[in-house]
């Protein structure tokens, strides 16, 4: 359930992405990016399909699903049925070496593993930074005798001086 709530996020999100970008090129990682309707790290036929489907409609041009197909089958190198970023961007080296579809999941998830305890350190730096100063408000309120909740600034005015 969860996942076809996020998937129906995405998609709405991607057709305004499209919409107000039919006329630019995406390149590289973007594209990709914005192929990889479920943000799991690789491209299914289906959704490499729909976004060829879909860009070619909103740029005015024919889509033939043959040539995505034969097109796909081609990238696919180690022949799973999804395309990872190394082999939607390789020029289709012969005999190169790809990593099965199992391999590049459990690349995707250390990566994105690796990203969340990264967010999370952050966030805890802050934090900390934030109670730091928190403290050291307390600290100065104590210090200038500004105790019962006011925190002793009163906007550089005295009372009935204006």
């Amino acid at each position: 359930m969860k996942n076809a709530v996020l998937f129906r996020i995405i998609y709405v999100l991607s057709c305004f992405t499209f919409t107000a970008a039919a006329e630019i090129p995406l390149a590289g990682k973007e594209l990709f990016t914005k192929m990889d309707a479920d943000s799991g790290g690789l491209v299914s036929l289906e959704e490499y399909i729909q976004f060829g489907r879909a860009h070619q409609e909103r740029a005015g041009k024919v889509f033939n699903e043959t040539v995505a197909r034969e097109t796909f089958a081609k990238k696919d190198a180690n022949k799973d049925g999804y395309l990872s970023f190394v082999e939607f961007s390789a020029k289709n080296k012969p005999n190169a070496k790809y990593k099965s579809a199992e391999e590049q999941r459990k690349e995707v998830a250390a990566r994105k593993k690796a990203e969340a305890i990264a967010k999370a350190k952050a966030d805890e730096e802050e934090e900390k930074k934030r109670e730091a100063k928190r403290e050291e408000n307390r600290r100065n309120r104590s210090v200038h005798g500004g105790g019962g909740g006011d925190d002793g600034d009163d906007g550089g005015k005295d009372d009935g001086d204006e």
